[in-house]
């Protein structure tokens, strides 16, 4: 398969491996999050050698550039990964054997003069916009503004955060790990545990970590300092990685073993849905040490009037009608059933001078754009690409009408989520669309707060679009009443005050 382009997405390059599909290219320069954690670098260089391509460079969203490895390099760098399988396992479960033999059981207490130590530990890289930004940077500011936070410590820059000198970044080595899925996350908690002193030489007494696939840094720390865990649980990675990821999981055993340690172990957890709690429950998690709390927003950021006819002036659409959509575009997101309910909106309004902002990019995004394209309704709609995090409100305000068509869990179990594009629409005060599905569907309240439709139909997503359109004014006080509700409950100050009024009920 022949790419005329001078350059390329690192997840097209793995879809072609993936296929087994001859590649050649020359004078191309791959595009990456990070050009230090590449995962499968020497894997995937190795493969594109033996197409005879050349002149390949990686290039990040920071326009740092570097240039492939030598042949010899790719096999011993994939040699290396190879042959650190079996150690970095063998390290691994000393490290938890350790863990439930010496481990506190018992909860520890909260002290009265909280002074938190901030773990963020996923293997994410660079980035800038998304739900997970959007919550680590809406806890750890609020955590800033009311005193409590004295350290934090992140495998990668945080962007939206007001970032303090005594924050630190523990960069994971790909070099010798990176080629293996999931390996590298294994084998950061070494690197994490080997750098304790220099972790810890802030004092703290209190642990917050957001939980990461495969990490039990907070869990140690608990151990060796014999101070409290709170645990942010979003839901399970083990359960995403095998339901939501493109790619395999590897070390699934393993990975369960340190997730179900990390909620023991934890002295308060910290969920987002009624979902989550019911679902730890079930895995014999105590229910006292849950709390269930929403996602939230900044209200002073996003809100009403803040850049939206810039966007359009930009956008060159001063006057049209604007339905718009941000997110990654996950399974989750339902972005597939919103580019068949915009195929639907056309084929039944096609003089219609509406046009559909999507906003961000993901791994669905190539599908939605191959359905609106045999359509033949490019032209209706705006695709922006990823935009940093604080360009969203903005992007949101230009528009009319937001969608949130999340749709259910691919086997059957019920969605545990708490979307933060939810909170974020709802501070816009703008006319929201969205799936009626568990945590969403108790947030929002039905011609009140915004319009619920069946989840996953893009038949009554389309015709609820068009109401939408033809009847304005009918539905502006329903973002007027959003607005409302999530300033009166859903700010991120609101978020940390019940997580710390919960650590001492």
């Amino acid at each position: 398969m022949t790419i005329e382009k001078n350059s390329i997405n690192h997840k097209t390059i793995n879809q072609l491996i993936a296929s087994r599909k001859r590649i050649k290219l020359k004078n191309t320069a791959i595009l990456t999050s990070d050009v230090n954690h590449i995962l499968a670098k020497d894997i995937t260089e190795l493969y594109l050698k033996l197409n005879f391509c050349s002149n390949i460079s990686w290039i990040d969203i920071n326009n740092q550039e570097i240039k492939t490895s030598t042949l010899f390099t790719n096999i011993l760098n994939i040699s290396k990964s190879l042959l650190a399988i079996p150690f970095v396992k063998s390290n691994l479960n000393s490290i938890l054997d350790r863990e439930n033999k010496c481990s506190e059981k018992n909860s520890l207490p909260f002290h009265s003069d909280l002074k938190i130590i901030y773990l963020r530990t996923d293997h994410w890289f660079n980035l800038r916009s998304g739900g997970s930004v959007g919550h680590t940077s809406g806890v750890v500011n609020s955590m800033i503004n009311k005193g409590v936070l004295t350290s934090l410590v992140s495998s990668s820059k945080l962007f939206n955060v007001n970032w303090l000198p005594h924050f630190k970044i523990i960069s994971p080595n790909y070099s010798k790990t990176g080629n293996i899925p999931n390996l590298s996350e294994l084998n950061y908690n070494q690197e994490l545990i080997s750098n304790n002193k220099k972790i810890t030489d802030i004092s703290f007494n209190t642990i917050y970590q957001r939980y990461s696939l495969g990490n039990i840094f907070g869990v140690f720390l608990r151990r060796v300092y014999k101070v409290p865990l709170i645990l942010e649980f979003n839901g399970s990675e083990v359960w995403v990685s095998k339901n939501w990821s493109n790619s395999k999981v590897y070390f699934l055993n393993l990975l369960s073993k340190i997730e179900l340690l990390n909620l023991n172990f934890a002295d308060k957890i910290i969920v987002v849905s009624q979902v989550l709690k019911n679902t730890l429950i079930e895995k014999g998690i105590t229910p006292e040490k849950i709390l269930v709390n929403p996602n939230g927003v900044d209200c002073s950021i996003y809100k009403p009037n803040c850049g939206g006819d810039k966007i359009r002036q930009k956008l060159g659409v001063s006057t049209e009608y604007i339905i718009g959509f941000i997110g990654t575009f996950g399974k989750w997101h339902g972005a597939i059933v919103m580019a068949k309910a915009i195929r639907l909106y056309f084929e039944n309004y096609p003089d219609s001078t509406t046009k559909f902002l999507l906003i961000g990019e993901g791994n669905d995004l190539a599908e939605v754009k191959d359905i609106i394209k045999k359509a033949g309704v490019e032209k209706s709609v705006i695709y922006t690409g990823r935009i940093d995090q604080s360009e969203g409100p903005s992007y949101l305000d230009a528009c009319n009408v937001l969608l949130s068509p999340h749709i259910p869990n691919p086997d059957g179990t019920d969605f545990f989520g708490s979307p933060t594009k939810l909170f974020e629409y709802m501070a816009m005060g703008k006319t929201i669309i969205a799936s009626n599905l568990n945590q969403i569907g108790e947030i929002l309240e039905h011609n009140k707060t915004a319009i619920l439709i069946e989840p996953n139909n893009e038949t009554i997503l389309a015709e609820t679009i068009e109401k939408a359109i033809e009847n304005p004014e009918l539905y502006k006080k329903l973002g007027e009443n959003a607005r409302n509700e999530v300033l009166a409950k859903y700010t991120w100050d609101k978020h940390v005050e019940k997580i710390i009024a919960f650590l001492y009920a």
